[in-house]
């Protein structure tokens, strides 16, 4: 018992000299200390040289040791299952806000059309007069010192180009479940030629549009909020069919009364159309 507490202090205190980490220490001590007792038990029977040996333990002592032997069982079978690394992750865990791996796609020349799976909490999509694809952002997620993972390009965002047809698809990225469940949220940007025709179809989540100097139709289906950033001197037409609440900024729509809105409003000429189509608010601004 003695050698066991004096070995355990040495432990403890070369692990806090030398920067180990202290649960990883007492998780690997207790098969130790259950080996030092019973070396301590040996070495008193094979030094003790009377033919009839004794061990006399007090009633503290063989409660001590079965304590000990119950810990360090059930911290065996913890440790087996996992549970002690949840709740050492759980403890040591904090938010924290990245950003996303920035992925370009240049566009060729016979992609005539850009379908987006959109599956992220919040994504903006801007027009570009470049020939290309860009994604970037950030994302929020709860992590814990002992398990840094990188993200890598593929988890979150795939390009697949079917015929004249380029269909990105942004993933939920990786979730993790139990005592330290971390569930991701994703702030992005998809930057889009102006001239391709774009379709959104979202899964519930915000999208805000920035066409800028848009030279195609932009149609979205399916998010929850979105939001319409049109300048004042551009020749769009804005169309919304099945959405729930329309606010607009000094625009005049054209509105059918039922219990799901439908209306439309023009600036300029209204060469292209920005569709929304089955959303719960759209708000409109100009500038």
């Amino acid at each position: 018992m003695g050698f066991a507490l004096v070995f355990l202090g040495l432990f403890l205190l070369l692990s806090r000299v030398i920067g180990l980490d202290v649960h990883q220490v007492m998780i690997s001590w207790w098969p130790v200390i259950l080996i030092i007792l019973g070396i301590e038990i040996l070495l008193f029977l094979f030094l003790n040289k009377k033919e009839t040996v004794i061990i006399k333990y007090d009633f503290f002592s063989i409660l001590i040791i079965g304590m000990l032997g119950t810990v360090g069982i059930s911290f065996f079978i913890f440790s087996s299952v996992g549970l002690v690394d949840e709740v050492s992750a759980t403890i040591t865990s904090q938010d924290e806000t990245r950003n996303l791996p920035e992925l370009s796609e240049v566009v060729q020349p016979e992609v005539k059309r850009v379908v987006v799976e959109a599956s992220w909490d919040d994504l903006t999509v801007e027009g570009t007069e470049t020939n290309g694809i860009s994604v970037f952002g950030t994302y929020r997620l709860n992590v814990s010192p002992h398990n840094e993972t990188a993200l890598d390009k593929e988890e979150y965002v795939t390009f697949n180009q079917i015929g004249d047809t380029l269909y990105v698809t942004m993933n939920r990225l990786p979730h993790k479940n139990g005592l330290h469940s971390n569930y991701p949220t994703v702030n992005g940007t998809l930057v889009v030629p102006s001239n391709l025709k774009l379709e959104v179809r979202s899964s519930g989540n915000n999208i805000v549009l920035r066409p800028r100097l848009q030279d195609a139709d932009w149609t979205i289906e399916r998010a929850s909020y979105v939001i319409v950033h049109v300048p004042a001197n551009e020749d769009v037409a804005v169309e919304a069919s099945r959405v729930s609440h329309i606010n607009h900024d000094h625009v005049e729509w054209k509105t059918s009364e039922s219990e799901l809105l439908e209306g439309s409003f023009i600036i300029g000429e209204g060469k292209n159309t920005i569709r929304i189509l089955n959303a719960y608010q759209l708000n409109v601004f100009t500038f």
